[in-house]
């Protein structure tokens, strides 16, 4: 065996004699022999195969590449007698590895006279395959045109296999570095829900332990409105009464009537306790909606009413709802089908409504400020400008769909391709952390067994589509 130094000392060195040869074919110095004369060429030959023959792979074919001699080295690496190879085409060789247009480019450049350099791998009688790298010379005739062809090959089996063991390495070493990628995504991933997780249910405790502290104090006061009301309309009742019995007061009576204008006081007194009845009611939605969005009595698996984790997540955002500065009023529009209630993590099912109504809210004001700068238009049509409406229905018996869709700017598709993703935002510094939306599909998705889909054009507002079913199968929901 040589080595691919060797082989391409022994290419210049084929070059040199090939050129020779031609000048041989193209003098008289030989007597003058015509062209493809067989004794010119075996002239030739003789001097050149002790010196080449010995070293390295040699074949020969005619100008139809048929193979007229084979040396032993050429026998002994393709495993066939002389006998066996002679009058052959080389296609005796084919491994079947390489294709048509390989072979038709080889022929076509040593058919034009040149020197093809190339690796081939061929199949030995055995089947066993072996790689060698191969030299074709053309011997062309006076006329300029190939009558044989010279082939030096060297076998380099062995350093294609290293070569086909190191592209094994690198392509399991990609891979596995493509795992641990993935696993390391994965790992970020959980660690961010396992943080946002810990962070909600740390505001659901606080929450929670709020909520129950403002209702003891709240049960008392509407718990007494009630009874104030009927003795303060008693009281007026009586005053009525004494001045209808007593319609001259004294002196001193009289002055104070006129000092606290009683005759307002009585029709006030009444109004502030009605406001005050109506306050309190307010304040106890309020106070059951907290109760409801921190759910710490149902971190369990059950049943749930989704229409109660939406209304409570958007009593909970009404202060963001009202307009303010300039900012129109962002109106709710509710169309609630029949839904029944849907075994899930309510807790969760909760902690995704309010993220995906926080980026709704924060997206039409974001649309709000582009119009204020001019670089938007406002929007033509019926679609009401700043809103967010939410909408479900129970589809196939077997699932529930819930859409929320926002009037807000919108998003292109680039942006589109990472929401998902663990801390991913467009929102400045400060205002969003990425993990929002991507611990919500984690919920949705890996969590429920469910699908959560986007859809968004710029400009034209957002839509976000959950669906999970009303009964998951067995063992289908990861804790």
């Amino acid at each position: 065996m040589i080595t691919n130094n060797n082989a391409a000392n022994n290419a210049t060195a084929f070059n040199i004699n090939a050129n020779a040869f031609h000048d041989l074919q193209n003098t008289n110095s030989l007597g003058g022999k015509a062209e493809g004369d067989d004794k010119t060429f075996d002239a030739w030959l003789g001097d050149w195969e002790y010196a080449i023959d010995r070293t390295a792979i040699v074949a020969i074919t005619d100008h139809k590449g048929q193979i007229i001699y084979a040396n032993d080295y050429f026998c002994k690496l393709s495993k066939y007698e002389l006998s066996e190879l002679m009058g052959q085409n080389h296609r005796i060789l084919n491994s079947g590895h390489h294709s048509a247009e390989f072979f038709t480019e080889l022929w076509q450049t040593i058919s034009r006279g040149k020197i093809w350099r190339g690796e081939i791998k061929n199949r030995a009688k055995d089947g066993s395959e072996y790689w060698v790298y191969t030299i074709i010379v053309p011997i062309v005739s006076q006329r300029g045109k190939p009558v044989r062809y010279l082939s030096v090959r060297t076998d380099i089996t062995d350093r294609k296999r290293i070569e086909e063991a190191l592209q094994a390495s690198e392509l399991a070493l990609r891979q596995r570095n493509e795992e641990l990628q993935k696993a390391l995504a994965d790992l970020k991933a959980a660690q961010a829900q396992i943080v946002q997780q810990e962070k909600m249910s740390s505001l659901g405790q606080m929450v929670a332990g709020v909520a129950h502290e403002i209702n003891n104090p709240l049960n008392f006061i509407a718990a007494n409105i009630s009874p104030a009301q009927t003795y303060t309309k008693e009281l007026v009742q009586l005053v009525e009464l004494y001045r209808k019995s007593y319609p001259q007061p004294t002196p001193e009576i009289a002055t104070k009537i006129e000092e606290i204008d009683l005759d307002f006081m009585k029709s006030d007194l009444l109004d502030i306790l009605n406001s005050m009845k109506l306050g309190t009611h307010r304040i106890c939605g309020i106070v059951k909606s907290l109760r409801t969005f921190s759910r710490l009595d149902e971190a369990e698996l059950k049943l749930a009413n989704l229409h109660d984790g939406l209304d409570s997540a958007l009593t909970i955002l009404g202060h963001r709802l009202k307009a303010h500065d300039d900012r129109p009023e962002i109106q709710v529009l509710r169309q609630y089908g029949s839904l029944p209630n849907v075994m899930c993590y309510s807790g969760n099912m909760n902690q995704v409504f309010m993220n995906i109504l926080v980026n709704a809210v924060d997206a039409i004001e974001d649309y709000h400020q582009q119009l204020k700068r001019g670089l938007m238009h406002p929007r033509s049509g019926d679609a009401i400008p700043y809103s967010i409406q939410v909408s479900t229905r129970l589809c196939d018996q077997n699932w529930v769909e819930v859409q929320i869709t926002d009037s807000g700017l919108g998003m292109n598709s680039k942006t589109m391709e990472h929401i998902f993703d663990p801390f991913f935002t467009t929102k400045p510094i400060g205002k969003g952390t990425g993990l929002g939306l991507s611990v919500s599909y984690q919920i949705i998705v890996d969590r429920h067994q469910g699908e959560l889909i986007c859809t968004s054009e710029p400009g034209e507002g957002s839509t976000f589509l959950i669906r999970i079913p009303v009964t998951p199968p067995p063992g289908s929901f990861t804790s």
